[in-house]
């Protein structure tokens, strides 16, 4: 059974895309407004977009970024360095949570912007993002990968601002407001991140600032 279908449905496209779910999501990097559409009517459970798509990019992003960080330290003082394998656990389920946070909050406030409240499609759509997020976090921790890494999460908001309003069943220009707010959270919680810096595992309290945190 689908969904009830949003206005700008396409019912040949759907019937398409729908038989073969991982193709929506590569669809979702390059066209996540069409991909939204798809979700709209019959997305992946929450639970296998989790576990399935984020989880694996989340470990395999962090392993690189590991990796990287060990043959290209940045320029932290030695008491300020973390444990990296202690701290790529904390980074992995900070990481995981808050994907699953984000999505959780899209769908819940879908219903104040006159959209469908649906954790499934929300979650395809964050997971979606998580591709060039997670492409990111690698290569963040190059010597010159700054700015590779900023684009990479232009990327991501692109995805997931086109992607959720389809997703979601949003009139137009409601989208906007949803994500204006989505990213206002985001904010708060880098906020309350780095006051709580601290729980970075391995690291003096003095000195666990900086790039390595905010990687």
């Amino acid at each position: 059974m689908f969904r009830k279908l949003c206005p700008h449905s396409s019912q040949r496209r759907m019937q398409a895309l729908l038989s073969k779910p991982w193709k929506t999501f590569v669809l979702g990097l390059y066209r996540p407004a069409a991909a939204g559409q798809v979700w709209s009517q019959r997305p992946p459970p929450w639970w296998q977009s989790l576990l399935f798509l984020v989880l694996p990019l989340i470990l395999l992003s962090v392993t690189l970024q590991v990796q990287l960080l060990q043959l290209y330290p940045p320029d932290i003082p030695d008491q300020g360095w973390p444990v990296l394998q202690r701290w790529a656990v904390y980074i992995a389920l900070t990481s995981l949570v808050a994907s699953l946070a984000l999505a959780l909050i899209a769908s819940l406030l879908a219903d104040a912007f006159d959209g469908r409240a649906d954790l499934d499609a929300a979650m395809a759509a964050v997971a979606t993002a998580m591709v060039p997020v997670s492409a990111a976090r690698a290569v963040s921790a190059l010597p010159s990968g700054v700015w590779l890494s900023l684009a990479l999460l232009a990327w991501a908001v692109w995805v997931l601002y086109q992607a959720l309003g389809p997703a979601l069943c949003f009139r137009s220009g409601r989208a906007g407001h949803l994500f204006s707010s989505l990213m206002g959270m985001l904010l708060c919680a880098l906020a309350v991140g780095w006051q709580v810096r601290d729980l970075i595992p391995g690291a003096a309290p003095a000195v666990r600032m900086g790039r390595l945190w905010l990687i």
